[in-house]
């Protein structure tokens, strides 16, 4: 099979309605990457922590949050900063591979 008939037969799947498939993949592997371990971090964070009375080690974390107050932390450090550019790039994909209006049904094919 030549290079031209497989590059032909690429692009023809594009053109039928493969870039819808190519955007929901990249939007699946980026929620995936970006929101699966944030809402499991939440959950387990709420699982977790259920004590019945103050421990000792919740005075241990609060000394620490404490001496951590004067430090300057940032909001946005490079992973937070990949990740919303992850979530940029899902909205470029369906914007650039799916077309602004439906086709127009009216001329079928025969």
């Amino acid at each position: 099979m030549g290079w031209r008939r497989v590059r032909r037969r690429y692009f023809r799947w594009l053109n039928r309605g493969g870039r819808f498939y190519v955007a929901f993949t990249f939007t699946v592997i980026v929620v995936s990457y970006v929101a699966v371990p944030f809402v499991v971090r939440f959950i387990d964070a709420v699982d977790d922590y259920n004590p019945i009375y103050y421990e000792p080690k919740d005075f241990a974390r609060q000394a620490y949050l404490e001496a951590r107050q004067g430090e300057s932390r940032s909001l946005l450090g490079w992973e937070v900063l990949f990740k919303l550019a992850l979530l940029v790039a899902v909205g470029v994909v369906w914007r650039v591979l799916m077309p602004s209006r439906p086709p127009d049904r009216t001329s079928l094919r025969r």
